[in-house]
């Protein structure tokens, strides 16, 4: 296996990798790295049967399947997600006896984590979106999450208020790693240039296309019963008045009042219908 085909297969998400139908024992070796369908969960043998390329069989060990160790509860959980899905993992032998090859998805997740560092930009899938959370896989079976306080410069009431859906494919910073308990936290603010380096990519009186990221409780202007915030590109927001109330994670469109230290002022024009 090429270092380049080796690279693309720990940046794919697990779900996304097809099984190789030509491979057989004799182009099988040691430390190969190989997508394969977990069958079913043997309690007795303690571990996942497997199969992949040419009616070849394989064997991951409890101990070798994740990369962390979870209570009772949750690893029950974890199991039964992963039947008949498709997982990268590493040969670690072969079983003569039995035909079958010992495998190791511990292996591609503790490899995929020691390439990521901080302040390294990555591309994931968006697997699944919460009230403060977005959750990314971030290839090889790294899943990770954006924290609400990561999402924006702006105040974000829910994470689905930017938009984000899975299956979406975006790309991100990582903020934070942890060692110990193999954690990766990823930052959209991070990542994205502020307000203060795109401001001046935007004119009074331009129109502009926005999503509502939260409603603001004070009172802005008196005229106007509602504000919200609204962002029209990552980092860069400002806000809107309204006569009617607008659910949040809509887009509006807008035409630039006012261009402010902290954000923009927009005029509403109107909600868009997709």
């Amino acid at each position: 296996m090429t270092t380049e085909t080796k690279k693309c297969l720990l940046s794919t998400p697990e779900w996304r990798l097809q099984i190789d139908p030509n491979l057989t024992n004799e182009n099988v070796n040691k430390n190969d790295l190989v997508v394969v369908n977990i069958n079913h969960w043997d309690e007795k043998a303690n571990g996942f049967f497997a199969t992949f390329g040419n009616n070849l069989k394989g064997f991951i060990p409890s101990d070798e399947v994740f990369l962390r160790e979870y209570s009772e509860k949750k690893q029950k959980k974890s199991i039964c997600f992963l039947i008949d899905k498709n997982v990268l993992t590493q040969v670690s032998s072969y079983n003569v006896d039995k035909e079958t090859y010992i495998l190791s998805r511990k292996k591609v997740l503790l490899e995929r984590f020691s390439q990521l560092n901080v302040n390294n930009s990555v591309k994931g899938i968006v697997v699944a979106v919460d009230q403060n959370n977005i959750f990314v896989d971030i290839g090889a079976g790294f899943v990770s999450r954006i924290n609400i306080k990561n999402i924006s410069q702006y105040f974000v009431s829910s994470c689905r208020n930017i938009g984000w859906l899975p299956g979406d494919e975006v790309e991100t910073m990582i903020c934070s790693k942890n060692e110990k308990e193999y954690l990766i936290e990823l930052s959209r603010r991070d990542f994205y240039p502020s307000y203060e380096e795109s401001v001046n990519n935007f004119e009074i009186g331009q129109i502009v296309r926005g999503r509502i990221l939260s409603r603001i409780e004070h009172q802005v202007e008196d005229t106007f019963p509602y504000a919200y915030y609204v962002e029209i590109i990552p980092n860069v927001a400002g806000i809107v008045n309204s006569w009617v109330e607008i659910p949040e994670g809509a887009e509006i469109s807008g035409k630039i009042s006012n261009i402010k230290a902290k954000g923009l002022k927009i005029r509403m024009l109107g909600l868009i219908k997709k």
